[in-house]
């Protein structure tokens, strides 16, 4: 299996990549018509790399933009107001040459060496297991609604994404990190992370204890300002919440916690308020690669969001990094199907959510819920979307047994 890429383009141009690619380390994993379309493939295939014409330029710049997990390559002649806004986007402009601009491409996908994962029937195998250099990702999760299972996605995803880095850190000897940044006043990501109500007289730590580093703090030096949850390998912090920690905290210490867990963490799961004008909202929004709009089946939300939707734009930026993840809080949904919410805000379906038995126990335990449910349709929804946040080739749905590794931890947890 070679490291899977999108061609754009007509079907001549398309058919041309395909050729050149054959035998290559390349696998053309889709054949994009139009920019929509391409939109459409990346929010489902995970490709690495997208290969387009150049009169597809101004698209792809756009793209490169708001995509950072996807290496974007134009192969053509361009003007040099086109190649210095091509090159401004991150985009490399290749031959006009359709095969050696596929090995060009495939020499700097190679170099980039991304990690991709399959499915098998035991465990998520890695398929390419060089990790010279990893794009990272920093994912925020937002609701302009409170009450929608914002809180509850970003942890399971962190969880999720937190056991990958694991199995690639045994698997590569290089050591992957996962943090996940509560950003929410009532935040209660601590709730599945081991805290209240398992240990009420104990909290984890805040981003008021970054003000004690600095710019160049080592990792060993931001962990301590983190706690860390070893059953999912996450680090965490939470917004202030002790009076104390309040009066000590300011925009500052928030940029500097950014900054940090950009530097130290490959991967990066923010949850923000349902303030779409905080400053911690707006701070975590610049920092993010990825958009997670969550949403739920009921009309009444999708009412909130449909109304939202001009001002999301604006502090988004546009809604190009913007992926909709439908959560189905009900054993019996009895609102709106995912794709009927998605064509109702006009936005594509990056991941749908069926309820979650083991949502209620997960709080009590002090675990993720895709660790009491790990063969569960929920987890096999979380591993999905993760794929597709850092990146990864995704299997097909229910192909697979949800997140890796988790029987052995589910004895340790004696659940």
């Amino acid at each position: 299996m070679g490291i899977g890429v999108i061609a754009c383009g007509t079907k001549e141009f398309t058919a041309q990549v395909r050729s050149a690619a054959a035998g290559t380390g390349l696998e053309v994993v889709y054949e994009a018509a139009s920019p929509e379309d391409l939109v459409s493939a990346l929010d489902t295939l995970g490709a690495v790399g997208v290969l387009a014409p150049a009169e597809w330029a101004g698209a792809v710049a756009d793209l490169a933009k708001a995509r950072k997990n996807v290496h974007f390559f134009v192969c053509g002649r361009v003007k040099k107001n086109v190649w210095d806004m091509l090159a401004g986007a991150g985009v490399v402009v290749l031959s006009h040459d359709v095969d050696r601009a596929v090995e060009a491409m495939q020499m700097a996908l190679e170099r980039v060496s991304p990690v991709s994962f399959r499915y098998t029937d035991a465990q998520v195998s890695v398929v390419h297991n060089r990790v010279d250099v990893l794009t990272r990702t920093v994912a925020v999760f937002f609701s302009p609604k409170g009450g929608v299972g914002k809180t509850f996605t970003a942890v399971n995803a962190a969880a999720a994404a937190g056991m990958r880095a694991r199995e690639l850190t045994a698997e590569t000897g290089r050591e992957l990190r996962v943090a996940l940044i509560d950003l929410s006043p009532n935040g209660g990501a601590k709730h599945y992370l081991g805290y209240a109500p398992l240990a009420p007289s104990g909290n984890p730590r805040s981003i008021a204890g970054f003000r004690y580093l600095h710019e160049n703090s080592s990792f060993g030096a931001v962990s301590e300002a983190m706690s860390y949850h070893e059953p999912s390998n996450v680090y965490f912090a939470e917004f202030p919440g002790t009076a104390q920690e309040r009066q000590a905290y300011n925009p500052g210490i928030l940029s500097l916690c950014l900054s940090l867990v950009q530097k130290h963490f490959d991967f990066v799961f923010i949850d923000v308020g349902t303030g779409l004008y905080d400053q911690e909202t707006v701070a975590a929004l610049d920092a993010g690669t990825d958009i997670v709009l969550v949403c739920d089946a009921d009309p009444a939300t999708v009412g909130v969001l449909k109304d939202s939707l001009d001002g999301m734009g604006r502090v988004f930026g546009g809604v190009d990094r913007v992926r909709l993840v439908v959560n189905s809080r009900e054993r019996e949904n009895r609102g709106i199907n995912p794709p009927t919410v998605a064509r109702s805000l006009g936005l594509p379906l990056t991941a749908e959510l069926p309820y979650c038995p083991a949502a209620a126990a997960a709080v009590k335990k002090g675990v993720p819920a895709v660790y009491l449910e790990p063969g569960g349709a929920f987890a096999r929804g979380i591993a999905l979307l993760v794929q597709k946040l850092l990146g990864t080739s995704a299997a097909a749905p229910g192909s697979g047994p949800g997140i890796p590794g988790l029987g052995q931890l589910r004895k340790l947890l004696k659940i």
